[in-house]
């Protein structure tokens, strides 16, 4: 992969307008995970992905092969033991490991910490994860889950009048969906519950939006059939501009968060939702 190649593809992709300015990369900070035993990223593509940002000038951590993890997030004690396949239950979850390393906290405290560290996680609260309909946000191709929605997890403090909270978006990995599969898999609300993402959310005050995808008779390829997020121009050239599909109806989810009052829990806030409760 001749990653100058995709530095100039995205360069001449903002100057036509399909993705923001590339000036906005220069500081970002961008974590990047990689497990020793990963028999998945075996290509060096996270080492592209690091080399692509630096030629932005974004801050870029790049945790490889220190943590003896599959492909999976590695968690403190959540999970099979670290190097351990799962399988979609709930006391082996695929793709969650024990590696005494966690690995949400390390990404988020290096994306949204910056100088100052993020507050260690808190013991999250359960009424504050809900699940919403997706419907309104599904378009044509976006392959979104409109049968069971998706979840989003809204901090005691964010729900409290003039609150001020940042969005962290998760976008599940192949096979992690709520639903998870042509076996089919039932994963439900495993990642949105267990990752580690909302007791970090809790203990400082922001929101993490988790959409789901479900193909179903939809899906035309094999990505699709394992509900990945698109990764090589299968919901159409345009996946990865700001047309793409799946990048506005994300979007989207996000605007809309944005939009309305977080004054009171979703289920109880039924003239102004902050996302359409599903029921």
């Amino acid at each position: 992969m001749n990653v100058s190649v995709l530095k100039a593809t995205a360069a001449r992709r903002a100057q036509a307008g399909y993705v923001d300015p590339v000036c906005n990369i220069k500081k970002q900070r961008i974590f990047l995970y990689r497990g020793r035993n990963d028999t998945c990223y075996t290509a060096q593509s996270v080492s592209h992905t690091a080399e692509f940002f630096r030629l932005f000038e974004a801050k870029v951590h790049f945790e490889n092969s220190t943590i003896p993890s599959l492909h999976a997030i590695p968690t403190l004690s959540t999970g099979t033991p670290c190097g351990t396949e799962g399988n979609y239950t709930e006391s082996s979850p695929h793709g969650l490991e024990a590696c005494d390393y966690n690995g949400v906290f390390h990404a988020l405290n290096f994306i949204h910490g910056g100088k100052q560290s993020l507050n260690p996680p808190s013991t999250q609260n359960p009424g504050s994860l809900f699940r919403f309909d997706q419907t309104e946000f599904d378009l044509p191709r976006a392959g979104l889950d409109i049968n069971s929605g998706g979840f989003v997890y809204i901090p005691i403090k964010c729900k409290a009048t003039g609150a001020r909270c940042g969005i962290h978006v998760f976008v599940h990995g192949c096979g992690m969906a709520a639903y998870a599969g042509p076996k089919p898999y039932a994963f439900n609300d495993t990642y949105a519950r267990r990752a580690g993402f909302n007791e970090v959310a809790e203990s400082n005050g922001f929101i993490i939006l988790y959409p789901q995808l479900r193909y179903d008779d939809r899906a035309r390829s094999a990505s699709e059939i394992d509900n990945c997020w698109d990764q090589t121009g299968t919901t159409g050239v345009m996946y990865t501009d700001k047309a793409g599909a799946q990048v506005t109806a994300v979007m989207r989810m996000i605007e809309r968060l944005q939009m309305k009052s977080i004054n009171s829990p979703v289920h109880q806030n039924k003239h102004q939702p902050i996302l359409k409760d599903y029921h």
